[in-house]
């Protein structure tokens, strides 16, 4: 009581506390009364301090994380063993001074922060912790700085810098030796192939990487590895990320999973495996050392292990669990309303019975007085940092002791020495015990060997797995004598009931009546020989069992049926029909690799016709008929105006001829103002027939016998522009008569099966035919989860059939029904069915694949043997085998388009060119031709005269120009008494 009563005022006598407690004791053997016990205690109270000397009070810092709930406990009481312990540290105490850095999951630097308050409100000497990786790296990077020593129970980041932590010591091996330890672990299992589970922290991402490295070097393999964001809490984790996680692992045929994760993520994912169907004896999780360092999350509320750690085989930090060092704080544990000392806490009281054990021999030495660091994390610092605590740190890497974790040497720069590199292996035993049994060690020692001199497992202890098995599981499990249970259904050419051309109700009806051993008569087709191909090389038993309801599987209400719930449920081990893939399916069965490519197809019957009355006009658009009518009516233009305008054209010719008209009747007219100057010749029924051959009705019609391929009677363009544009046109004709007829022939085709239907949206607009799929097949499945609007209205207009026998009646007797399913039943029907084809293309994309269970260990070595037989073209002979194609014209594809006006895009380009020549062409001959420059005594003759002289053309009914009376009277007396003698109808002359 006097001891305690000065404690306050940093007074410590650990001998007059010892001698004070024999006095009670005989005060209390000798049966002192009351009152003499009241002197005796005040006697002890005043005169304690008089015997006591005044002690050093040494501060060590604790930095706990939120998840290290118990390691304030272990912390205090290794302070209290040092200062009961005479022969350490006379005349000085140790105090502990605890602070939360807050938890792990969070940011680092707030670690950093609540270190650097607890420096500027206590004085240290040293610290212990934190406990997550990336909270050390912070911490002891501003440690470093200023020269104070940390001791770190569970840092294992293998890339932390010691240059820049110069004062940072690690109790345990770094993830470098974890991941070579694991690596044994795995060998000494007997297995090769692993999948990863890891958190992107420090702890996890390095150790992850130094797996990988290991796994290069023992020719071992990582089939999965999944990434979990650190970071994240429980609450926010949806269960649709959970359970992606275990789908990777199962979609890969996990076995073994590494998990290297911290306790909290640890307990999420292995709750989801257990969720999910993987733990079971088959499968065997491997934890790295951190999920054993605490043992917080392995038991619930009750202080019961909860269920889904049963089995895990993992490592943890080496303890001497039979010492009585472990023994007295086990006990201290228990007391406390504990299951056990956790290895975190025991590496907690070794790291403070290390700064103990360094600081007594400093004290012994006396060079340098103990004392607290008296600064801040920022305060500048000479030198290297603090004197005193550069020379704690070298203790640290000199100091040679016994504690819990057995003889503890490190290396110069903070690490263990390779000799203390060792783990414990332990077995978390839920069912059996209730316990973490330590089952073997792993010491890294020199020389060793990967298993057999590294890994020594303890000989009374047996390693059980997942409900009390004692059979390791396998990391691929061989088929050698392994009857498999394969799920068949009719599904021609996949599948094909033998036994019902024989008259056989059933398999065993079959086999019991012609004495038969095996099933292998009852069914045929390119799945059943598939499989008996892959017996012969993986040397597996079979039987045969088919879909209880007759369907392949699909989700009603929730809940799957046909042969995906069979293998769902476990009752098959695989379905061997030609599966459909879907992402729906997927969730519920796990999908070989693709064998066939598939897809969605229509058929129907050949036998259909329809009329259409205007089937002449299918092979062009109508934007096509609207450019034609447009071509004949342009070209019709641009020819009349080359002929009318140019002296080298049928009526411009004609115009130039009256022009140079030079007789004196004509020059007798001018003389009395007549502007025209058109001379009336005896010839004139010739001439009006010259200017009608290219009128503007001639001139249409030119245009549009050319493109009907047919010549007119009446003539064509005489000038060479005129030739050169109705050129063009019978280039662009020809190339428009030639698609016509091609297309006009694909229709005529097409017309043959009479459905012109060729993709979804076609199928919808129309309303002459009915069509659907078989319900609960692929096809359905595929239209009903479809995201494009066209196919979900397929599936709601479908009018579907309960087998896909009942559909190919259907468009035999019905002839209007239009059938969709997947391509290789239809390659297979329209094989022997010759009334019937297949019309348009795919409409959607799948392909065919054997089901298996969930995380079946059989999908990889299958889809091993399959890619084999794929690559020697042995699945596609199998086809071949039974696809025979005996039937002329199987398949027909409906889908002739009509040609769009933006086809013809090439042919103007073309045209465009030839076209410009023709109008220079003409420019040539208007203004810069040998006509041009010929003069008569009216001057010479130009475009704008041969326009005039256009409006008044003779009349056809009388020769002489309608409207103008002096011209009418003077063309009468010039037909009746002279002709014009200079002007003869010579072309040679005329064309100069």
């Amino acid at each position: 009581l006097g001891v305690s009563r000065w404690e306050p005022t940093n007074f410590s006598c650990n001998f007059v506390l010892h001698r004070l407690s024999i006095l009670s004791s005989a005060f209390v053997f000798y049966r002192i009364t009351p009152g003499e016990m009241r002197i005796g205690v005040w006697l002890g109270v005043l005169l304690g301090p008089c015997f006591c000397q005044s002690d050093d009070v040494i501060n060590i810092g604790l930095l706990v994380n939120t998840e290290t709930a118990s390691a304030e406990l272990a912390f205090q009481r290794a302070v209290r063993d040092i200062n009961n312990n005479d022969r350490m540290l006379p005349e000085t105490q140790l105090r502990g001074i605890v602070t939360n850095v807050g938890s792990s999951n969070e940011n680092p630097a707030n670690a950093t922060f609540t270190m650097c308050k607890m420096l500027e409100e206590d004085d240290v000497i040293a610290l212990v912790g934190p406990f997550s990786s990336a909270q050390v790296k912070y911490c002891s990077y501003i440690a470093g700085r200023i020269g104070l020593p940390m001791t770190s129970p569970t840092a294992v980041d293998p890339y932390h810098n010691p240059i820049w932590a110069p004062t940072l010591v690690k109790l345990i091996p770094n993830n470098l030796v974890q991941a070579e330890a694991l690596m044994d672990l795995c060998e000494h299992f007997g297995w090769s192939r692993v999948s990863i589970v890891y958190t992107t922290d420090e702890y996890g991402m390095t150790l992850r990487e130094a797996i990988i490295s290991q796994t290069r070097e023992r020719d071992m393999r990582i089939i999965s590895d999944v990434k979990i964001a650190y970071g994240m809490k429980r609450e926010f984790i949806a269960e649709s990320m959970k359970k992606d996680w275990i789908d990777q692992l199962l979609n890969t045929t996990t076995r073994i999973t590494l998990l290297l994760t911290s306790p909290y993520y640890a307990d999420i994912v292995l709750e989801a495996a257990d969720r999910y169907g993987m733990l079971d004896s088959s499968y065997a999780w491997i934890g790295a050392s951190a999920i054993s360092e605490s043992l917080v999350d392995l038991y619930d509320g009750d202080g019961i292990m909860k269920p889904w750690y049963d089995g895990l085989v993992g490592l943890g930090p080496y303890l001497d669990t039979t010492g009585r060092i472990y023994q007295r704080l086990n006990s201290a544990y228990k007391e406390e309303g504990y299951m056990a000392v956790s290895p975190i806490d025991a590496l907690i009281y070794d790291a403070v019975y290390l700064i103990g054990h360094s600081l007594d021999k400093i004290y012994r030495a006396g060079d340098l007085n103990i004392d607290n660091y008296k600064g801040g994390c920022y305060d500048n610092v000479e030198g290297d940092g603090w004197e005193l605590g550069l020379e704690l740190f070298n203790q640290f890497t000199v100091s040679n002791y016994i504690g819990i974790a057995g003889t503890r040497q490190t290396w110069p720069n903070g690490e263990p020495d390779r000799a203390a590199q060792r783990y414990n292996i332990l077995n978390f035993q839920t069912i059996r015990n209730q316990q973490v049994v330590k089952i073997g060690t792993w010491e890294n020692r020199e020389g060793g060997g990967p298993d057999e001199n590294k890994i020594r497992m303890m000989d009374e202890e047996v390693v059980t797995w997942h409900n009390g098995i004692t059979d390791t599981p396998s990391d691929n499990p061989l088929l050698s004598n392994v009857t498999l249970k394969l799920g068949v259904l009719e599904d021609k050419p996949f599948i094909i009931y033998n036994y019902t051309k024989h008259g056989y109700a059933s398999c065993e009806q079959m086999m019991k009546d012609e004495g038969l051993r095996n099933q292998d008569l009852c069914y045929m087709g390119v799945s059943i020989d598939i499989i008996k191909r892959l017996r012969e090389k993986l040397k597996f038993n079979y039987v045969f069992i088919e879909s209880p309801d007759g369907k392949f599987g699909n989700q009603v209400n929730g809940k799957w049926n046909g042969l995906i719930n069979e293998i769902y449920e476990k009752r098959h081990d695989i379905g061997v029909v030609g599966f459909g893939t879907s992402h729906t399916r997927e969730k519920a069965v796990n999908f070989g690799i693709s064998f066939y490519p598939g897809g969605v197809r229509m058929a129907t019957s050949k036998s259909i016709t329809k009329k259409e009355q205007f089937f002449f006009l299918k092979p062009f658009s109508a934007g096509v008929w609207y450019t034609i009518l447009a071509g004949i009516v342009f070209f019709f233009i641009v020819v009349f105006i080359f002929d009318k305008f140019s002296p080298y054209g049928h009526s411009g010719g004609v115009v130039y001829k009256c022009k140079i008209c030079d007789c004196p009747r004509c020059r007798g007219l001018l003389r009395k103002g007549i502007k025209d100057r058109i001379c009336p010749f005896e010839e004139d029924h010739e001439l009006k027939h010259q200017m009608g051959i290219m009128s503007v009705p001639n001139a249409l019609w030119l245009s549009v016998c050319s493109f009907l391929t047919v010549a007119p009677a009446d003539g064509i363009p005489k000038n060479w522009s005129g030739r050169i544009v109705i050129s063009i046109w019978w280039l662009i004709c020809l190339v428009l008569v030639s698609m016509y007829t091609a297309n006009l022939a694909a229709f005529l085709t097409v017309s043959r099966m009479g459905v012109d239907i060729s993709n979804a949206e076609e199928l919808i607009n129309q309303k002459d035919y009915l069509f659907g799929t078989v319900e609960g097949s692929i096809t359905e499945n595929l239209l009903r989860h479809s995201e494009n609007e066209v196919l979900n209205k397929v599936y709601l207009r479908s009018n579907s059939t309960q087998t896909y026998n009942e559909a190919i009646s259907r468009m035999k007797i019905g002839r209007n029904y239009i059938f969709l399913y997947g391509v290789g039943p239809l390659d297979f029907t329209t094989s022997e069915h010759c009334d019937i084809g297949l019309i348009g293309d795919v409409i959607m994309d799948f392909g065919y694949a054997f089901a298996f269970q969930q995380g079946s260990p059989y999908l990889e070595v299958f889809n091993q043997e399959m890619l084999i037989l794929q690559e020697r073209g042995a699945i596609k002979d199998l086809w071949h085998k039974y696809v025979r194609g005996h039937c002329e014209d199987v398949s027909f594809d409906a889908e002739a388009d009509s040609l769009e006006a933006s086809s013809l895009m090439g042919l103007l380009y073309l045209c465009l060119p030839l076209f410009a020549l023709a109008i220079v062409v003409f420019l040539l001959e208007v203004f810069v031709s040998p006509k041009r420059r010929e003069r008569g005594k009216g001057g010479s003759v130009g475009i704008g005269e041969i326009m005039m002289a256009q409006a008044t053309q003779p009349d056809p009914n009388g020769g002489v120009p309608r409207g103008r009376p002096e011209i009418e009277e003077a063309s009468l007396a010039l037909t009746t008494t002279e002709t014009c003698p200079q002007v003869q109808l010579d072309d040679s002359r005329l064309e100069g």
